[in-house]
């Protein structure tokens, strides 16, 4: 299983934060299920019980350069999400 499934993020989270002036919170949830995840099939029943933990992450102040904006959120995502429960 890969351990960074993060498809290239769209302008438009950046473009939000910009104009509406507000920071954007992330969220890491890690789970030691395979549900939900790339490949899941929808009607699978996954094995019980499943555990979940969030973990908050680090918050972006809006910037004037989206893209540069949505390449750094990208990448601190692929890299958070490489220290995930999967990947050890």
């Amino acid at each position: 299983m890969s351990c960074a499934p993060v498809n290239r993020l769209k302008r438009s989270i950046g473009v939000i934060a910009r104009y509406a002036q507000v920071p954007v919170q992330t969220l890491i949830i890690d789970t030691d299920s395979p549900m939900l995840r790339k490949g899941w099939r929808f009607g699978m029943r996954p094995s019980l019980p499943i555990s979940y933990r969030l973990r908050l992450g680090r918050r972006f102040d809006p910037s004037p350069d989206v893209d540069a904006f949505v390449a750094e959120l990208e990448s601190y995502f692929h890299t958070e999400l490489r220290r995930g429960p999967s990947c050890e």
